[in-house]
């Protein structure tokens, strides 16, 4: 049995996503941690924030309609 249990293997794995990460960052974005790839345990888990579900309605509209997205799923753009 490992003294160490589970969080050994989860910064391991944390150390090889952020390498991989941090190889394909654009400039100017801050280096990536192996702790920003690690799962948090229950007690150090952030309280997750009251979504308004109209503002995310609103979000994915104006996404889509950016993307040129119609109602029907097609893209607005015409090929020809």
């Amino acid at each position: 049995m490992e003294p160490w249990d589970e969080e050994r293997a989860d910064l391991r794995a944390g150390i090889v996503a952020s390498t991989l990460a941090n190889c394909h960052r654009a400039e100017g974005i801050d280096p990536f941690t192996p702790l920003d790839f690690m799962p948090l345990a229950e007690r150090d888990q952030p309280e997750p924030e009251a979504i308004d579900p109209n503002q995310a309605i609103r979000a994915l509209i104006d996404h889509a309609a950016l993307k040129g997205i119609q109602p029907n799923g097609q893209s607005g753009e015409t090929h020809g």
